[in-house]
């Protein structure tokens, strides 16, 4: 089942802290969408499951988890390599551009987006 989606970004400044990029501990905060239970339940997703988001700008695979903050067809991520690569090039080095990144997804069985596979 594939569903539309907007995406807005959040700074997580504890993820720039991070001394390796490549590390799990990164990984695993910055490839992330959080969508809230609601949504889950209507996308047929759980928290840990994987999910491809696309759109004519880029693709990503990255990990559910579970927001606090309702939803209404809205996922958070922080702003990451893995969320910067459904930026439009037009957009891209604006702050509006992060805000409202319309993509279509669905649950997938796919890996996350490897980090270097993103900084071909």
């Amino acid at each position: 089942m594939t569903f539309d989606l907007t995406i807005v970004t959040y700074e997580d400044r504890d993820i720039f802290r991070e001394e390796d990029i490549f590390s799990e501990s990164y990984i695993e905060r910055a490839a992330v969408i959080e969508l809230d239970e609601e949504e889950m339940k209507r996308y047929g997703v759980s928290e840990g499951e994987n999910i491809l988001l696309h759109n004519d700008d880029g693709e990503v695979v990255v990990k559910v988890k579970r927001s606090e903050e309702e939803g209404g067809g809205i996922g958070y991520m922080p702003r990451s390599p893995w969320s910067s690569i459904l930026l439009s090039e037009e957009t891209k080095g604006g702050i509006l551009g992060y805000k409202h990144i319309k993509v279509n997804a669905k649950k997938t069985n796919d890996p996350v987006t490897d980090l270097k596979v993103l900084f071909k």
